[in-house]
């Protein structure tokens, strides 16, 4: 296309291994194209041939890309029926924490606190196999599920110490060394009544 428009090519190509290059300057084709039309005929039409099949590649995805977004959008419907069930059950049993602390002097009590980590630990297991890497649904359903899922949950998993560092990168990136350190020290540190319960 660049060089049908007369035009700087629109994408940058790198070798990957060691390379020979013939470079042929623009002067000495134009001049090739007008001594020999047999030639230029044939340029010109292999030229249409491969913008003909990438036009037809583009228009074949973009076609996919718009019956699947239909697609994607009543897996994620459906799918977030099922998920919303158990993340509103996390929710509730967040409340009950909450409420339970504050009736007894900001400490959750111990039979209730390890319903909430046996729980928690349940319900991140569900997640990972509903939205996880192995998961059987396209890459786009769980992506759209991800951002569902984040809204609703981030809020609590900022209370905590940990997951708060994660999110947030201090030093650019979720792992670094102090983000180790509070993971082997394991001590639970948060905000408000739920905060260390959930770190």
């Amino acid at each position: 296309m660049s060089f049908l428009k007369e035009q700087p090519a629109s994408a940058t190509v790198y070798a990957v291994e060691n390379s020979l290059l013939l470079v042929l300057a623009r002067t000495k084709l134009d001049a090739k194209l007008e001594r020999d039309p047999l030639f230029a005929a044939r340029l010109y039409r292999s030229i249409a041939v491969v913008i003909s099949r990438r036009l037809k590649r583009t228009g074949d995805a973009l076609g996919d890309m718009l019956s699947n977004r239909s697609t994607v959008t009543l897996s994620v419907a459906n799918r977030w029926k099922e998920i919303s069930t158990h993340i509103d059950a996390f929710k509730d049993l967040m409340q009950q924490a909450d409420t339970a602390a504050i009736q007894n002097f900001d400490t959750v009590p111990k039979e209730l606190a390890e319903k909430v980590e046996t729980s928690f630990g349940s319900f991140l297991q569900f997640l990972n196999t509903q939205i996880g890497d192995n998961s059987a649904d396209h890459v786009s359903v769980r992506d759209a599920l991800g951002v569902q899922v984040k809204r609703e949950i981030l809020p609590y998993l900022l209370l905590t110490r940990t997951a708060e560092r994660f999110y947030s990168k201090p030093r650019g990136y979720a792992g670094d060394f102090m983000t180790i350190e509070m993971i082997y020290k394991n001590q639970p540190q948060g905000t408000g009544r739920i905060g260390a319960l959930l770190d």
